[in-house]
């Protein structure tokens, strides 16, 4: 995989948040025959999932079933009237506030934010492997970029379904705004939360 091509599908997924699902382009012509001097195209390399990862880099994943659950304190209730699903970014910060000072609503944060740093490294060492195989297989580095291509797609799809766990895990503990969405606005309305709630755990453990 070649710098043009981890770019294009890096901004394929930013796409994928940022901007409503496209119709599928007329299919294009089919090339011509390359010439059998061409140089066969290089193996994605470590670099290139770093790259990958850091674009997929989701909302907190979900909490690690063997970690312990921290003691359960029910969140502040908001008042009746509008859906939280419906709050804006400014509406939504005074009620983050609120969450914040309970601790044991950090310590779910944290949980989770920690369980999304493991699954990165999970992501990290099955795609070494795969490589180690694939070098070990001694099949051509055209099928090896082949196959390497195959996981990083597969890899989308799974970022996709961690993402849905994350925002109704995060719904439930009472987060504005959070529910199992597509719609870009929303996503990126989430992100900017995500971050805020990022900055209570950092500014906890100062």
């Amino acid at each position: 995989m070649d710098q043009n091509d981890l770019e294009a599908l890096l901004a394929s997924l930013r796409q994928a948040q940022d901007a409503p699902t496209a119709p599928a382009p007329a299919p294009a012509p089919a090339p011509q025959a390359a010439s059998p001097a061409a140089a066969p195209p290089p193996v994605p390399s470590q670099s290139d999932l770093e790259s990958l990862l850091s674009t997929l880099r989701a909302l907190p994943g979900a909490q690690n079933p063997q970690s312990p659950a921290p003691e359960s304190v029910p969140p502040p209730q908001p008042s009746r009237g509008r859906d939280l699903t419906k709050h804006s970014f400014q509406e939504s910060l005074p009620i983050l506030n609120a969450l914040a000072l309970d601790p044991a609503f950090l310590d779910k944060i944290e949980a989770i934010w920690d369980e999304q740093k493991n699954w990165e490294l999970r992501m990290k060492d099955e795609r070494n492997r795969l490589v180690l195989e694939l070098k070990r297989s001694a099949i051509s580095p055209v099928v090896q970029s082949e196959k390497l291509r195959e996981w990083d797609r597969a890899l989308q799809t799974r970022w996709v379904k961690l993402q849905h766990e994350q925002q109704e895990q995060l719904k439930s503990l009472g987060v504005p705004t959070f529910h199992r969405t597509t719609e870009p606005t929303l996503l990126k309305r989430q992100e900017r939360l995500i971050e805020v709630l990022v900055g209570f755990l950092e500014d906890r453990d100062d």
